[in-house]
C-alpha cells in the first residue's frame, strides 16, 4: 500500500511537469507581451524581495529563529539546514539537462523561444541553464521543512514558495515547467529525508 502511494505521488508530479511543459511557450510569450519581465528587470528591489525566500540567507535566518524560539531549538535549526541541502541537486540536474532560459541561449546570448531545445552536458561555465529553478527549489524545500516543524502555518510557507516560483516565471528567468520541477525536487527531497531522519529529531527533542 505504501509503495503504491509513493508511485501515485511520483506519477502526479510527472504529470504536472509534463502539463506545465506543454504550456511553457505560451506562458513565456504572454509574460513577455504583458511586459512583466521588463518591469521586474527595471525594478530590482521588487524582484529581489519577491524571490528572497529562495535565497539561502532566508533559510539561514529561518534556522536561527527556530533555534531561538522553536521548542526543538537547535535540532529544528540543524534539520532545516540539512534538509534544504537537497535543493542543491538542481545544479547537476541543470548541467545534465542543458536547457536554456526563455529568450536565451546557453551562452547567455538572446535567442528565439525554444522550450524543448536541450543540450545535455554543456561545457562547464555555460550561462543561463534553467531546469529546474534553483531559487524555487530552495524556496519549496525551505517551505517543506518549515511545514514539518510548524505545521499550523504550512500553507503560508508554501504560499511564499509559490511567490518565488511566480517571480521566476514573470521575470522570464525560467519556464513554467522549470518551476514545477523545482517544487517536486524541493518538496520531494525533503519528504524523503523526513521519512529517514525527522522522527529521530522529534524523539530526541521530546526526550
Amino acid at each position: 500500500m505504501r509503495n503504491r502511494r509513493i508511485f501515485f505521488i511520483i506519477a502526479i508530479w510527472l504529470a504536472a511537469i509534463i502539463a506545465a511543459a506543454a504550456l511553457d511557450r505560451a506562458v513565456a510569450e504572454h509574460v513577455h507581451a504583458a511586459g512583466f519581465d521588463a518591469f521586474l528587470h527595471q525594478h530590482k528591489l521588487i524582484r529581489e524581495t519577491l524571490k528572497s525566500p529562495g535565497v539561502y540567507f532566508f533559510t539561514i535566518a529561518a534556522a536561527i529563529l527556530l533555534a531561538i524560539f522553536h521548542p526543538w531549538r537547535w535540532r529544528a535549526a540543524v534539520m532545516i539546514l540539512l534538509f534544504t541541502a537537497v535543493a542543491g541537486l538542481n545544479e547537476p540536474i541543470k548541467w545534465i539537462v542543458g536547457r536554456a532560459r526563455p529568450f536565451k541561449s546557453l551562452s547567455g546570448e538572446d535567442a528565439p523561444l525554444a522550450p524543448f531545445n536541450f543540450h545535455p552536458f554543456p561545457p562547464f561555465g555555460s550561462k543561463d541553464l534553467c531546469f529546474p529553478s534553483g531559487h524555487a527549489s530552495l524556496a519549496f524545500a525551505t517551505a517543506a521543512c518549515l511545514a514539518i516543524v510548524m505545521p499550523r502555518f504550512r500553507w503560508l510557507f508554501y504560499f511564499g514558495a509559490m511567490i518565488v516560483g511566480l517571480e521566476r516565471i514573470a521575470e522570464n528567468a525560467h519556464w513554467l515547467s522549470d518551476v514545477v520541477a523545482a517544487a517536486a525536487l524541493g518538496i520531494g527531497g525533503v519528504w524523503v529525508l523526513a521519512q529517514m531522519f525527522a522522527n529521530k529529531f522529534m524523539r530526541e527533542t521530546d526526550g
